[in-house]
């Protein structure tokens, strides 16, 4: 796939794509569905010869690693950047909404699986599609509420300031982000966040109340990714027992991040659950490997 030597190909080198794919359909797919059929929608509708069958053979390597010339070996497709387990996932669920369908119980062994594109919008199984919709909205629901419903009800009197009895130093490595004219240009404004990410949020300002900044907020959620959901919380746990906020709220962060990477589970000896506060050794994985680089990307790692 070699850049034009003008660099102004990227107008006249266009395809068609269904206006109701975007407009309508777009709002209920997943990522990365949505990602399988834009791609399938360039090589069917991308090409002359396909347009009016509304069909090509895809195989599975080209959507994970794309296309090359059998005349050269040049790249003319790089995928669609997804994971092989992500595409077959995405492609039974295109195909369970009847948006795209094989065409064959078997795929040519030359050629991939041939898919044909639905053509008629009356089709596409759209109660189906609000189901799914309505399922994950009450998940995240249920999960917001049985976040809420785990949050130790304290109150403290104005007149009566908590002081910790046996207080640990904490050296805060930076202080909270409160406008513009101390953000970095690499730090995110606004929100950028999504609704998946809802369950995390609700679950710190249990605890902790509302976020300082834009930097706390992402610097949380990248704790979250790291420990998983009930892993987080026990954090939160922790944290709050120790009453690490109130000695310094900009300490509280580092002290998740530091505890984060040295936690694993450790069973007692008389339930076989985990124990109450972090441990070592660090965590391993794909997940965490993620976080980091989530980390990096916005704002420098976890430190």
């Amino acid at each position: 796939m070699k850049i034009s030597e003008s660099g102004n190909a990227i107008l006249p080198n266009t395809f068609q794509h269904p206006n109701i794919f975007i407009d309508r359909l777009m709002y209920y797919l997943t990522p990365e569905e949505n990602v399988v059929l834009t791609f399938a929608v360039r090589r069917i509708l991308g090409f002359q010869e396909n347009i009016s069958s509304r069909k090509d053979n895809i195989s599975l390597s080209q959507f994970v690693e794309g296309v090359k010339s059998t005349k050269d070996g040049s790249d003319l497709s790089k995928g669609c950047g997804l994971k092989t387990g992500a595409v077959r996932r995405a492609l039974y669920a295109l195909y369970k909404f009847n948006i795209l369908l094989p065409t064959t119980d078997k795929a040519d062994p030359r050629r991939g699986q041939e898919y044909w594109l639905q053509d008629n919008e009356k089709e596409i199984n759209w109660d189906l599609l609000e189901k799914r919709l309505a399922e994950q909205e009450e998940r995240e629901r249920v999960r917001t509420e049985k976040a809420r419903s785990v949050v130790p009800q304290h109150t403290q009197k104005e007149s009566e300031p908590v002081v910790p009895q046996h207080p640990t130093p904490v050296v805060p490595q930076q202080t909270s982000v409160l406008s513009d004219n101390n953000t970095k240009p690499r730090e995110t404004q606004g929100n950028t966040l999504i609704n998946s990410d809802r369950p995390a949020l609700e679950i710190f300002r249990g605890y902790f109340g509302k976020f300082l900044s834009e930097k706390e907020l992402l610097r949380w959620m990248v704790i979250y990714e790291a420990a998983g959901e009930d892993q987080a919380e026990e954090l939160l746990q922790w944290a709050f027992k120790k009453e690490i906020h109130l000695m310094n709220r900009a300490g509280l962060l580092d002290s998740l991040e530091t505890a984060v990477k040295n936690w694993k589970e450790k069973p007692s000896r008389s339930n076989g659950k985990r124990a109450g506060s972090p441990v070592q050794p660090e965590l391993t994985g794909e997940e965490l490997e993620l976080a980091r680089a989530r980390a990096d990307e916005m704002f420098g790692g976890m430190k």
